[in-house]
């Protein structure tokens, strides 16, 4: 089975949120490569706001997807989550 990694690149632009997410990015280590990406309350924000704007769906279902993973799976024991898989 393969995998993969999927990235979205967004443009900075003057915006006052775009300035504050920037200055709040995180440094992470991702295949031996050093990045610099928002943190997953500024990603969620940012996907709601798309959401707002366009109504297009897939914003809200990323936007409730990064949050499912960085708050909901971290306090969930990984047997259980494994058990959920299987």
């Amino acid at each position: 089975m393969s995998k993969a990694l999927k990235f979205d690149l967004w443009i900075l632009t003057d915006e006052e949120f775009d300035k504050t997410r920037f200055s709040r990015r995180k440094r992470v280590k991702i295949l031996n490569q050093f990045m610099e990406m928002a943190s997953a309350e500024d990603t969620i924000l940012q996907k709601l706001k798309w959401f707002r704007m366009g109504k297009i769906e897939k914003h809200l279902v990323d936007a409730a997807f990064v949050y499912q993973i960085q708050f909901v799976a971290k306090s969930v024991p990984v047997t259980v989550i494994k058990s959920r898989v299987s």
